[in-house]
């Protein structure tokens, strides 16, 4: 049993030197599903938890009573993060993460012989060049034609907010993505989704970065030694700082698409 900084009673289930689960004490909670994660987005904001983000609880046994409180952070460079998610470069593109529409004509339903060889579907899709964008679920606005690019199926048109992957690709610009082909990712500029438990099996939050991954054994997380990927989501703005994805975390990272090319503005 914990008491919080607003004099609540909680408790705390620990598994080794994690706890994993924490609920209000009462019968009733205790029933219920684990609120951890709505505590912590209470206390850090919606981007605790996410890869990339480092937050601290400070535990205190006072006379027999655990207490708990969130604590700001201490960066090596002496800045300090008070109850903020996003590293000390934030970009989130546009106030709200807003969604623009699409600057060109869109058609509703080209011919068949039109799908993926001169137009390509377009989402109201808006990925974060800096950290994770806000969370939605992608939904198809319309086809756009893309002409002098060979097209395939799978190919789509999303938009790329903030100044992280420039100047690659500028702040506001609408961008093809292609298939990415598993196995060959490391060093491609990729659509990267992360998913939420608010945005159901087909939504999350999105960025995009240059993929990284390193090979490593880590008896601590299986006994077996088994051998996890270490993922890392790189800037090519160099004003900015990876995303790190541990293995734990690895298997709820999708790459949606591989980054071709900018779409012209009209």
């Amino acid at each position: 049993r914990v008491r919080l900084p607003d004099g609540r009673e909680w408790v705390f289930r620990f598994v080794k030197v994690a706890c994993n689960v924490a609920h209000p004490a009462d019968a009733a909670s205790a029933r219920g599903k684990n609120a951890l994660p709505t505590l912590l987005r209470d206390w850090f904001g919606p981007d605790a938890g996410l890869p990339g983000t480092n937050f601290e609880v400070e535990f205190t046994d006072r006379d027999g009573q655990w207490l708990a409180t969130p604590t700001s952070l201490r960066e090596e460079n002496g800045a300090s993060h008070h109850f903020h998610a996003e590293p000390n470069h934030s970009d989130h593109g546009e106030e709200n993460g807003g969604w623009h529409p699409f600057p060109a004509p869109l058609t509703d339903s080209p011919p068949p012989a039109a799908r993926y060889t001169t137009h390509v579907p377009v989402y109201d899709l808006t990925a974060a060049a800096g950290f994770w964008g806000p969370e939605s679920v992608p939904e198809e606005i319309g086809w756009t034609e893309v002409p002098g690019v060979s097209l395939k199926p799978g190919m789509f048109v999303a938009r790329v907010t903030g100044t992280s992957m420039e100047p690659l690709i500028p702040d506001g610009s609408w961008c093809l993505f292609r298939p990415c082909p598993a196995g060959s990712r490391e060093g491609r500029i990729v659509l990267v989704q992360l998913g939420t438990d608010g945005a159901g099996e087909n939504g999350g939050r999105f960025t995009v970065k240059k993929y990284h991954s390193e090979l490593s054994t880590d008896l601590a997380v299986t006994a077996e030694g088994w051998r996890h990927d270490r993922i890392q989501l790189l800037p090519v703005n160099p004003a900015f700082e990876a995303i790190e994805i541990e293995a734990e975390a690895a298997g709820d990272v999708v790459i949606v698409g591989e980054f071709a090319v900018l779409i012209p503005q009209s």
